[in-house]
């Protein structure tokens, strides 16, 4: 029959983990571990957040999400995140686990920062200037350009950035970031196009060129 070593339990009073009995395993053991401190990039004029690679909308909701799939649980029967902002800007992430050894409760904390780093990102840098590299224009009936373009801009902000929409007396411009991203969102609503292309500079040694996509309903 074991016994615990640390409190002198029976097999047969309790359960084991171990050669230790649940509630001395829990006593001992930390039961959450908090990963390192992280730096999270947030742009103010889109409020697009990143971690290395990884990006998403920022939010304390969205934060306390990402601290938790980077806490390491062992065993826990229930982990908390609790945010708090400091006169800095950061964030000390609380991690609490809970941990149940038989009829006892054990609470384990464990800590890490996360500095909130603001700048604005490449799109909304480039948005600003007014830089594109497609450049759609819509010709027809006002309602009817007026409907697509709609469409298009909400579409065009998922895969790049809109950087201009231009009401002129023959139609609708609007400047995209992208030129693959505007030939796809015409493809997606079914539209044909006429495409020019223009010379407008050079990138580490390739030329640029702008396209402009006329479609006329």
């Amino acid at each position: 029959m074991k016994i615990c070593p640390a409190c002198g339990t029976k097999e047969n009073e309790a359960e084991f983990s171990g050669s230790f009995c649940t509630a001395c395993t829990a006593s001992m053991e930390p039961a959450v571990t908090a990963g390192k401190d992280f730096t999270v990039v947030t742009c103010p004029a889109c409020g697009t957040a990143r971690v290395g690679n990884e990006s998403f909308e920022y939010s304390e909701k969205a934060l306390t999400k990402l601290v938790s799939s980077r806490t390491k649980e062992n065993n826990a029967d229930k982990v908390k995140v609790e945010l708090e902002k400091t006169k800095g800007g950061a964030y000390i992430a609380t991690i609490e686990s809970i941990f149940k050894g038989g009829d006892k409760e054990f609470k384990k904390r464990a800590r890490l920062k996360v500095t909130i780093d603001k700048r604005t990102c490449k799109d909304c840098t480039l948005k600003s200037g007014g830089y594109h590299l497609a450049l759609i224009q819509l010709r027809g009936g006002p309602e009817q350009i007026s409907r697509l373009a709609e469409k298009l801009v909400k579409r065009l902000e998922k895969e790049s950035f809109v950087s201009g929409v231009e009401e002129k007396k023959e139609g609708i411009d609007i400047q995209v970031g992208s030129a693959k991203a505007a030939v796809s969102a015409l493809k997606a609503c079914n539209k044909s196009f006429i495409k020019t292309s223009t010379l407008i500079g050079a990138k580490q040694g390739k030329d640029v060129h702008r396209i402009t996509l006329c479609v006329r309903l």
